[in-house]
């Protein structure tokens, strides 16, 4: 499968699917990714690894710039917008790491 996920939700929701496929099913020959990962609660992180899900990210959006500044941190608060585009931490702890434009 490939997933979209911007979001912690989302993000948990994909893996969570992921999870409970295999556990349904076994755990196949799938490359199952989840792409974007702007938003990753850091309970997750260690679950790509588990899961042996791709974490499929984009760095082009990474930057500070005035959607970033004006739109999303404010949204986001300030514990979430810390939790953004955590590629050094999926790839820390082991999970298979693409990055794309």
């Amino acid at each position: 499968m490939h997933f979209h996920a911007i979001g912690d939700r989302a993000v948990r929701e994909a893996l969570d699917a992921v999870e409970a496929a295999r556990a349904a099913n076994g755990p196949g020959h799938g490359r199952h990714h989840v792409s974007h990962l702007q938003v990753v609660h850091p309970d997750d992180l260690p679950r790509f690894r588990a899961l042996s899900v791709i974490a499929n990210c984009q760095p082009l959006w990474a930057c500070y710039e005035p959607q970033m500044t004006e739109l999303t941190l404010p949204f986001l608060g300030p514990e979430r917008a810390d939790w953004q585009y955590p590629f050094g931490s999926l790839s820390r702890s082991g999970a298979p790491v693409v990055l794309r434009q």
